[in-house]
């Protein structure tokens, strides 16, 4: 059961490719309410970026929990306060913010139990410092048992990758191991996708 995080638009071309590369769920952000065809499960992705941590309240005050939340911190303070909120799914770390994932940050997100989630897309247009550092803080993450979630960062249907090609790039580039990797587009983020349908479908019962 693979499931892509991360993806920009959920066009009619990228749902038949992410079908076509055996993906049952994946989460978009141009989507307001789930989404099936005969293949997949499209849910709602909102990506709150935020420098302050009032702002960020703000951003969270307005959704309703049933999308995939992902936080991009653009502080200390963003990153530090955004792992306690029960709100937040997944902490994204990308090129904006990498120097803000230590070892205190991974210890917050430890003993709230939040993922650490990745972009492939990002991963591969890294220039050699960023993606050194990426290779430090990943391997990091994963020494202290830190959840990884990795979504393609596709915008355009061939930008989506096939599920074996995204562990063979975890696992040549970032020295991830291969069941980490495995676990990292299937049972890591099904935690989260099965508790927003389990939502959604709770929030259709009491409308009915």
């Amino acid at each position: 059961m693979f499931i892509d995080v991360n993806v920009a638009n959920c066009t009619g071309d990228v749902l038949e490719a992410a079908g076509r590369l055996y993906f049952k769920f994946i989460a978009c952000n141009d989507l307001r309410e789930p989404l099936e065809t005969r293949s997949l499960v499209a849910i709602p992705r909102f990506v709150l970026k935020a420098t302050s941590v009032t702002e960020l309240k703000n951003m969270l005050s307005t959704q309703g929990g049933i999308a995939y939340t992902a936080v991009t911190p653009l502080s200390l303070q963003t990153a530090r306060w955004s792992t306690h909120d029960s709100r937040v799914n997944v902490i994204i770390m990308n090129d904006e913010n990498i120097e803000f994932f230590d070892v205190k940050q991974f210890r917050a997100m430890k003993t709230h139990n939040k993922p650490l989630e990745i972009s492939l897309k990002s991963l591969l247009a890294l220039d050699d410092v960023k993606r050194g550092q990426a290779y430090r803080r990943i391997n990091l993450a994963l020494r202290m048992n830190i959840s990884l979630i990795v979504g393609s960062g596709a915008e355009h249907w061939w930008e989506l990758y096939h599920p074996r090609a995204i562990i063979s790039l975890l696992k040549t580039l970032y020295d991830v191991p291969e069941p980490v990797a495995l676990a990292s587009i299937t049972t890591r983020p099904y935690q989260i996708i099965s508790e927003k349908l389990q939502l959604t479908r709770g929030k259709v019962g009491r409308d009915e």
